[in-house]
C-alpha cells in the first residue's frame, strides 16, 4: 500500500486550534471528494491550513475545493483557511485561473537566522 494521499494534523496553540489538511501527489478528481470531506470536517477549527507543498498536479477539480473552502472559511471577518504551497506547477495553474492571491508561502519551514 502507498503513501497516505490526505493526512490531517490538529495543533493547539495560545488558546488556538489550527487544523492542517496535507495533500500529496496529484490533487484530481479522484482526490477532490477525499479534500473537501476533510476541508468540511474541520469547519469549527479558527484556523484551517491546506499544505499542498507536497502537490506535484492539480486540475479543476481540486481548484473547485480549494474555492469552495475559500467562500465557506473565508467568508466572515477573519480569514480561516490559509493555503499553503506557492511551488511551480502550483503556482501557474493558481495564476491561471486567477486563483494566485490564495495562495502564500511555506513559512513554517523558514531558515532559522545564526
Amino acid at each position: 500500500m502507498g503513501e497516505v494521499a490526505v493526512r490531517v494534523s490538529i495543533v493547539h496553540t495560545a488558546g488556538r486550534r489550527q487544523h492542517v489538511v496535507t495533500v500529496t501527489g496529484e490533487f484530481d478528481m479522484a482526490m477532490a471528494g477525499l479534500v473537501r470531506q476533510r476541508l468540511g470536517a474541520h469547519l469549527e477549527a479558527d484556523e484551517v491550513i491546506l499544505d499542498l507543498t507536497q502537490v506535484t498536479f492539480i486540475d479543476s477539480t481540486g481548484l473547485g475545493v480549494i474555492a469552495q473552502a475559500n467562500r465557506v472559511l473565508n467568508s466572515g471577518e477573519v480569514k480561516r483557511l490559509r493555503v499553503i504551497g506557492k511551488q511551480l506547477p502550483i503556482l501557474e495553474v493558481f495564476e491561471a485561473a486567477g486563483l494566485a492571491a490564495l495562495l502564500e508561502p511555506d513559512r513554517r519551514r523558514a531558515p532559522r537566522g545564526d
